[in-house]
């Protein structure tokens, strides 16, 4: 069990930078979108002139936003989720519960990323564009689904390894209540 609780601390430090290093761009992604919208609308405005990359990046920049900012989403419990439901539930359900339902996500994830990685690959191999004034290659926005994906990926599982450690000891714990009160 020990080897277990150290690969999970360190998957866990690892998923912890990567989900804030994701998140850290995503803010910059946010920041740069909002400098491109507000100079599209005054170039627009002013000299009627607008920067007609201006919806296409921008529309990839959401898309790295979103995908960049899963792992730490999950990591600070951003999803939805069914808490008023959940948080009645007895601490060892709720980690059993949280150990099945991260496994279920992990498949979800494994099977959308497999299908997001092959698009990848034939975007880069076809040297597919967009159909946008600017013909981006679409594995440039592509990209954040390739990286945000497995971090999720590991998001999930690094969770799914805690809740089960966890509800090992509680497990062990109950066995020895009632060990204690059969011997006791």
């Amino acid at each position: 069990m020990f080897i277990l609780e150290k690969a999970g601390r360190l998957l866990n430090n690892f998923v912890t930078y990567t989900g804030y290093a994701g998140a850290a761009i995503g803010c910059i992604f946010v920041v740069t979108m909002a400098f491109l919208i507000c100079g599209n609308v005054l170039l627009r405005y002013l000299l009627g002139k607008p920067l007609v990359f201006a919806e296409e990046y921008s529309a990839y920049l959401l898309i790295a936003i979103a995908y960049l900012g899963l792992a730490y989403t999950a990591r600070v419990g951003g999803h939805i989720n069914m808490e008023m439901v959940y948080r009645r539930l007895p601490k060892r359900v709720k980690d059993g519960l949280d150990v099945v339902t991260s496994l279920l996500i992990l498949v979800v994830v494994g099977v959308y990323f497999r299908y997001c990685l092959d698009l990848f690959m034939k975007s880069l191999e076809g040297d597919w564009k967009a159909i946008g004034i600017m013909e981006t290659p679409l594995w440039i926005p592509e990209t954040a689904l390739v990286i945000g994906l497995p971090v999720l990926g590991l998001e999930v599982a690094s969770r799914a390894v805690k809740k089960f450690i966890d509800f090992q000891k509680g497990f062990k714990t109950q066995r020895t209540i009632e060990d204690m009160k059969t011997y006791g």
